[in-house]
């Protein structure tokens, strides 16, 4: 039979995002300050938008000229009444900062983070929390990371360069991976983003790690179909994985990089307010957006070409489009942060232990939004607050029930645990079955295991390791005694696959 040519016709259903809707999302990660920044590009390649004085009365056309332009209005295709939606944000139920006037507010001035090089902030941690048998190990191993916080040598080239046995280079290695930030000293990407998912304090999506481990390759082409039949899971649940895995970094070394001072400007403000904590969402980095009257009235005009026409409806359905982006990513915003505020009212009068568990989905629930949307709006997102600066993520841990039946934050538990270890003799430390003991009078059941993953989380080691030259302490060498991914028992180290 002879080859023919035909064309075909095929219908197929899929999930595909408009520029617009990429856009979106985008908007949703960055800062304020990069918001700041796109908002001036956009203002630069758009003739409707402009800067709007807040202070600035406009002048009133007399009435035969209003009833005019209302009749050309109405001759448009495209109703630019939505504008009157945009001249405050009092119809968004979140509170500008631009309508503060209480000059309680800090300037942007004052508020800095020393970075240091990333050397300089893993071997301060390190040195805090190693042995001496492993410091040498662990500085060599800092000392040696590459530009993206990589781990590029093997352990059998430390172990010859310092003279070390290689249990002891992994054991330092399993140290540093415990460090911040997370996923640095890690030998490739796909180590990288485990050690980080085994960070993350609370995750609904038990199948990342599989679609890490064995269809990274098939997220990156997104082949979705290929990863959904070989888990068993529904497209829609590798999808939400891949918006996860989406907010790792893939360099963990990414935002160290030098000594200089980076500011920090807060996406938020909360405030107390006669008694009440108030949500204050900073506007003030970025221009007061308006829509350039001049090229409204342009548009009203009689005798336009079609071309000129098609252009500028084009253009100005693109500033309604920035200006309605906008504000649904400050009311977004402003209402998980309120949400985080109304859960934890203690925290934010300085009552630290009251941490209340949060997770993603509670809000997500609560709010109508996604994880995902939740997830990008934590992200990157300071709040400058009554007791300090805080990332969005920090409020967002899992819970541990008590024999009375209330919920503890996970990160209470921990700061109890750090609080137990700091008090403890020196001689004779804790071990993770003491403070177990302790948490149970306390009325918090957990479990031992759970107390070893809190334990390493904070990098503290464990009581082998913690015991100084003050004295030999209780014989414990039949006792095996847990790291993250390590076991020792009477000196003897031996490697197990602990991170699941």
């Amino acid at each position: 039979m002879a080859p023919e040519v035909r064309l075909d016709v095929t219908v197929r259903q899929g999930l595909f995002l408009s520029p617009e809707q990429r856009q979106a999302i985008e908007l949703m990660v960055k800062p304020v300050m990069d918001v700041a920044l796109w908002v001036q590009e956009e203002m630069n390649q758009n003739p409707f938008l402009e800067e709007v004085d807040v202070l600035e009365e406009p002048e009133k056309e007399p009435a035969e000229l209003q009833d005019e332009d209302k009749e050309k209005d109405r001759k448009l295709e495209e109703d630019d009444g939505w504008m009157k939606n945009f001249h405050d944000g009092a119809d968004l139920g979140y509170v500008s900062s631009r309508t503060v006037h209480d000059g309680d507010i800090q300037s942007i001035e004052h508020i800095k983070i020393e970075v240091p090089s990333l050397a300089e902030h893993l071997l301060w941690q390190y040195r805090l929390v190693a042995p001496p048998v492993l410091t040498p190990a662990g500085e060599y191993i800092i000392q040696s990371l590459d530009e993206r916080g990589f781990f590029t040598s093997t352990l059998e080239e430390v172990s010859k360069q310092l003279s070390v046995s290689p249990e002891s280079v992994q054991s330092a290695l399993d140290l540093v991976h415990t460090l911040d930030p997370p996923g640095v000293g890690a030998r490739n990407l796909q180590e990288a983003l485990l050690i980080q998912v085994d960070h993350l304090e609370e995750s609904s999506l038990d199948y990342v790690r599989p679609i890490i481990q064995y269809h990274l390759d098939d997220l990156v082409r997104k082949n979705y179909k290929k990863i959904s039949g070989s888990l068993k899971i529904k497209v829609e649940k590798v999808m939400e994985a891949a918006d996860l895995i989406g907010t790792l970094n893939p360099h963990p070394a990414r935002d160290y990089g030098g000594t200089e001072t980076r500011y920090v400007v807060p996406d938020l403000f909360i405030r107390e307010v006669a008694g009440r904590l108030e949500v204050i969402v900073n506007e003030n980095p970025m221009p007061r957006l308006g829509v350039n009257p001049r090229y409204v009235e342009f548009l009203r005009r009689e005798g336009l070409s079609k071309e000129e026409k098609s252009y500028l409806k084009e253009k100005m359905n693109n500033a309604r489009w920035i200006l309605n982006t906008l504000h649904q990513r400050n009311l977004s915003l402003y209402l998980v942060a309120r949400y985080i505020v109304d859960v934890q009212p203690d925290f934010f009068r300085g009552q630290f232990d009251k941490l209340r568990p949060l997770t993603l989905k509670q809000v997500a629930d609560t709010l109508a939004l996604s994880i995902s949307t939740v997830s990008r709006l934590s992200n990157r997102k300071y709040a400058d607050t009554p007791v300090g600066l805080f990332q969005l993520k920090y409020f967002f841990s899992n819970s541990v029930l008590t024999e009375s039946g209330q919920s503890l934050s996970s990160r209470s538990v921990k700061q109890k645990i750090r609080m137990m270890i700091d008090s403890e003799d020196a001689a004779v430390p804790l071990s993770d079955v003491d403070i177990l003991d302790r948490l149970n009078t306390e009325g918090i059941r957990i479990q031992r295991r759970t107390v070893a993953k809190y334990r390493e989380s904070m990098s503290i080691l464990p009581r082998r390791l913690r015991r100084t030259a003050a004295g030999p302490g209780p014989p414990d060498a039949a006792e095996p005694v847990e790291t993250d991914g390590e076991s020792f028992q009477g000196g003897t180290h031996a490697a197990q696959s602990d991170r699941t």
